[in-house]
């Protein structure tokens, strides 16, 4: 039996558990918010791409920095003289790292503040993911079909996620296709052809497999298209042609120094990831390991709210067509990681979002997700690799003597942090994981420097930098 007035209406203790709700919510985002702005000063490492695909590129040709050229950009030997063929385009680390650190030169920054080197194109990746990002995303998921509540929680569950507060704080080309792909269908879902063509353009020059994700969103946009479908569909192709026309030379302009020939960046690294030969120097995994591991890894409980949806408009398919065909494509690949799966979230969240807005036990849920995505975040934030930059940072300040590190286990160290001694008083020894050979690699190291190589110097300092897990190897391998 109901207590107190039983002619009073029982849906104020609805409104009442709404409004808890719509708080809990706000909580979540705004909690997110805050992790977020933190993790951008974080010296964790979550994989060295973050440097190496956008960073290291900005600081050389803004800062003039002396660094390892990435192999996708013509590759290296110790300090810049291309041996490989450029296979990725300029135009991405244009946006994620060279616009960002030109604003800082602008206001007086250099190579000598490491520590905003690291911090600015994080930041700016950041600004991107909540100013422009989130708000294109809140529109998608509207256009498929979630109503207010929905998309709250849908922006709840994306902010306190592990990939948004670690991954979408770093410049990662996986990070721009996301932001890609949610400008992408906001064009599909109003039937924007042209402007579409050249978006799919561009992002497709940032990853090539970008083209699997867009495919569905094209579909989608030439059959609601308020042109006739021959239009629509020549209208998305010659403003794609016209936006890969300019990628295309201004690739082959911006590596005119080291290759000659007409750069095609995303038919390169197609066929680059098409050996399996190649990527096995980057780890292989089976062709389930993104449905098996990666998937549930990234979105933890979340990937038990995918079944059958009450409502889903064609739009709605289309969002879920591009995540399944994405992820078929992406699967292809024999080697696999987590952060490649960050375009599926716009569906991912869309699908899971209204199911979980319906739990009874919803707080519990909440509870649980953030312990989830917590514990992976300061994993990646704080323990992960968070010994490199911090290091870079020191004996990048230290005085006195040209200084020589040699690094075994750990991530590729960037010169980019190392301020301004880099590549001129400091230099950086990559050994990989060869833990056992270390001392056969030092002593040869000490050969080439007795030699002259690097330049005479006065005095001159080693160091030997051991990651902890192959510190037992290394001491085996170097007596005391």
């Amino acid at each position: 039996m109901r207590r107190g007035n039983p002619s009073a209406p029982p849906r104020v203790l609805g409104r009442q558990a709404q409004r808890y709700a719509y708080d809990a919510e706000a909580q979540l985002s705004r909690l997110g918010l805050v992790l977020a702005v933190l993790a951008v000063a974080a010296n964790g490492c979550v994989q060295p791409d973050e440097w190496f695909q956008s960073v290291e590129i900005a600081a050389r040709d803004v800062f003039g920095a002396k660094i390892w050229t990435p192999w996708e950009f013509g590759g290296s030997d110790a300090l810049g003289n291309a041996v490989h063929e450029p296979c990725r385009s300029v135009s991405f680390p244009a946006v994620a790292a060279h616009a960002p650190l030109f604003l800082l030169r602008l206001c007086g920054g250099s190579i000598a503040w490491p520590r905003l080197i690291m911090m600015i194109p994080r930041l700016w990746a950041l600004v991107i993911s909540i100013l422009v990002h989130d708000r294109l995303l809140g529109e998608v998921w509207r256009a498929a079909g979630l109503d207010d509540e929905g998309v709250r929680v849908a922006r709840a569950l994306r902010r306190t996620s592990w990939a948004c507060l670690v991954l979408e704080t770093r410049p990662f080309s996986n990070v721009y296709e996301t932001f890609g792909l949610a400008l992408c269908a906001r064009l599909a879902a109003e039937g924007r052809s042209a402007a579409l063509g050249a978006a799919t353009a561009v992002v497709c020059w940032w990853r090539f497999d970008f083209a699997a994700f867009a495919a569905p969103l094209g579909l989608y946009c030439v059959a609601s298209s308020s042109k006739s479908t021959a239009k629509a569909i020549a209208t998305g192709l010659a403003t794609f042609a016209a936006g890969a026309g300019l990628l295309v030379l201004g690739d082959t302009l911006y590596f005119t120094s080291i290759d000659g020939s007409v750069v095609v960046a995303p038919w390169r690294n197609f066929l680059f990831n098409a050996s399996t030969e190649n990527l096995r120097r980057f780890g292989l995994h089976p062709r389930w390991f993104h449905l098996v591991v990666n998937a549930p890894f990234l979105y933890g409980p979340l990937l038990l709210f995918l079944g059958a949806a009450r409502k889903r408009n064609p739009f709605g398919k289309a969002l879920d067509a591009s995540a399944v065909l994405g992820l078929a494509a992406l699967s292809v690949a024999p080697h696999q990681e987590p952060r490649f799966l960050l375009p599926t979230a716009c569906a991912v969240f869309a699908r899971a979002a209204p199911r979980v807005a319906r739990l009874k036990w919803k707080r519990k849920f909440y509870v649980f997700w953030l312990v989830f995505h917590l514990a992976v975040a300061g994993f990646y934030t704080t323990i992960h690799q968070a010994g490199l930059v911090p290091l870079l940072r020191r004996v990048g300040a230290a005085r006195g003597a040209c200084d020589h590190v040699a690094f075994v286990g750990t991530y590729l160290p960037p010169y980019s942090v190392a301020g301004p001694r880099a590549g001129a008083e400091l230099f950086l020894h990559d050994f990989e994981n060869d833990a056992a050979g270390l001392g056969r690699r030092v002593a040869a190291l000490k050969r080439e420097l007795d030699g002259g190589a690097y330049g005479r110097c006065a005095s001159r300092r080693l160091y030997v930098a051991v990651a902890a897990p192959a510190l037992p190897a290394a001491r085996a391998a170097v007596p005391p």
